[in-house]
Order: C-alpha cells, then structure tokens, then sequence
C-alpha cells in the first residue's frame, strides 16, 4: 500500500480532474482535497488527520480516522465517509445526493444538510459502540430537504443540542 504524508494542500483541475487515492493512506494535522470540477474517490487506506476540508463537484467518498470534518458536493453527488474513530461533522453539504456517515464512536452532527429535492437525497448517520467507547449522537442542525431521508442508527443516546453562538 502507498503512504503519503500531506505537507500541503491538493487539487485537481478545475476544468476536469479527480482525485483517486486507491489504496493510500494519508496522514497530517489538517488535510484538504478539492476536485471543483470532478469526485474525490478514497478506497483502501486511511485518510488520518485531525480535520479534512474536501470540496468536489461529483461526490466524495473517504475512509477516515479524523475529528473534524468539512466537505461540500456542489453537483450530482453524494457524501460517504467511514470514519474509525468518534467524528465531528463541522458541516456536510450535498447539492445533490445523499450523505452517509459511519462513525466507531460518537458523533457531533454541527451542520449536515442535502440540498436536492429527490428521494436520493438521504442521510444516514449510523455510531458503533466499541468496547467502553460510547457512541452517541450529537446533532445540531440536521436537515435534508424536498424528498430525502433521515435514518439514525446509534448504538448510543441521541441528543439535540443548541448550535455555537458565535461572538
């Protein structure tokens, strides 16, 4: 397998241009990926930091170890991210697809929306409880508009909890 330390930020064109990490594991502080035009597509590996910003037209697609989590889809595209550790998701934004997101751990859900009006705009958050680790679930602002879905499966609490006031 290959493994890669991120030392900076990486784009594909903007124009026309995925980023592909196939069995590749990543691992730095914060990491970025941006695919404006294109998907950003993570198979086997790990994406290991203590945040990642994606940003992609297509969809993402990511398997994860990290806390903090920014990703907008500006397309026909959804978001899937398989996150081995408790995860905070600081905001998950679809156009046009759906959001999935599992998580060994807890989850705080700070803003997580689906824009599109279809049925495949659905979320679906689930949390696994590892040994003594709780897994619950925190959410803040969780909404997918016209006809998707929401489906919780927490093996934890749900709790609803007020957003941060800035200031």
């Amino acid at each position: 397998a290959l493994q890669v330390r991120i030392e900076r930020d990486r784009s594909a064109g903007a124009v026309d241009g995925d980023i592909t990490l196939s069995q590749t594991t990543l691992s730095a502080a914060k990491v970025t990926l941006n695919a404006v035009a294109g998907a950003i597509a993570h198979g086997q590996g790990l994406l290991s930091a203590g945040t990642l910003i994606a940003l992609a037209r297509d969809g993402l697609t990511a398997n994860s170890l990290v806390q903090f989590i920014d990703a907008t889809v500006t397309g026909a595209g959804g978001i899937t991210i398989a996150n081995a550790g408790a995860i905070t998701l600081t905001r998950l934004d679809a156009a046009n697809g759906s959001i999935t997101v599992q998580a060994l751990g807890s989850m705080t859900v700070a803003n997580v929306i689906t824009r599109g009006g279809s049925d495949l705009n659905d979320i679906k958050l689930t949390t696994y409880k590892t040994g003594a680790v709780r897994a619950d679930l925190n959410v803040q602002s969780l909404v997918a508009n016209g006809a998707g879905d929401v489906a919780l499966f927490v093996q934890g609490s749900i709790n609803q909890t007020a957003p941060a006031s800035g200031g």
